[in-house]
């Protein structure tokens, strides 16, 4: 798994940032995963409800895997054939697992 970590990751008990009313859980994250390594979403805890929506519907969702293409200028990601063209702070709400 660690060929997947961007940077290290933070020792148990210190959690994430917080993102507005919402806190990411530990563990990784979109913005976590390396540009061409693969990943399964978990749960999309750090967006609002609008944008979790929103991303639901043009396919990013939990259980769904995920390839992260870039993450400059922002994370890219591809769900199936479409790619997904996310924020910084938005990447960081996405809760994934290593694939």
């Amino acid at each position: 798994m660690s060929r997947l970590l961007a940077g290290p990751r933070a020792p148990l008990g210190i959690g994430p940032p917080s993102m507005g009313n919402a806190v990411v859980p530990c563990g990784l994250t979109l913005r976590d995963v390396k540009a061409g390594c693969r990943a399964c979403v978990l749960r999309l805890d750090g967006v609002s409800p609008v944008r979790r929506e929103q991303l639901e519907a043009i396919g990013l969702r939990a259980g769904r895997p995920v390839r992260v293409i870039q993450h400059t200028p922002v994370t890219v990601v591809a769900v199936d054939q479409t790619e997904i063209a996310l924020e910084r702070d938005l990447a960081r709400g996405i809760s994934v697992i290593a694939d």
